[in-house]
């Protein structure tokens, strides 16, 4: 993600998100920015040297762009998938991943349901991971999939390979 200045015509400084066009607006003349001491500054052109750059800093640490490849979302979206046990998995409020321990009188770790599109599909895994990366490539769809805690807090997890 890169912040550019942009002219739109006005008055104000606008820097512009590089990946989703977002704009932020400053003024040179607003109390916003820790202003450097434009008296001590050789040139009128130094000091708003400093407020741009100012600018630009400040844009970058506060700016969450939606579609930076490196950013991760905070909380989940609709369509995601969430667990809290890591036993039973959600999306769009109906369970879609289950582990069959304690359904049944054998050991069932590693045995799962998986709803799809009305269908129960029983599979083999080992960890929760797999059976929602196995669940993701059945249903042809990718989201991403959440832990919340005890607390409400949301976890987003790893779903990698080596799991």
């Amino acid at each position: 993600m890169t912040i550019e200045l942009t002219d739109d015509g006005t008055l104000d400084t606008v820097l512009r998100c590089s990946e989703c066009g977002e704009e932020m607006r400053y003024n040179y003349g607003s109390s916003d920015w820790p202003d450097p001491g434009i008296d001590d500054a050789p040139t009128f052109s130094d000091a708003y040297d400093a407020f741009i750059a100012w600018a630009i800093e400040d844009a970058t640490a506060d700016h969450e762009c939606p579609l930076d490849p490196d950013s991760e979302p905070s909380e989940p979206e609709e369509g995601d998938i969430t667990t809290e046990d890591h036993e039973t998995f959600y999306q769009y409020g109906n369970v879609v991943i289950e582990n069959a321990r304690g359904r049944n009188d054998f050991d069932a770790s590693e045995t799962w349901y998986l709803r799809i599109n009305g269908r129960q599909i029983t599979i083999t895994a080992k960890t929760p991971e797999q059976a929602v990366r196995q669940y993701m490539e059945r249903s042809q769809f990718w989201p991403n999939c959440w832990f919340i805690s005890d607390h409400g807090n949301a976890h987003l997890m790893d779903l990698s390979e080596g799991k």
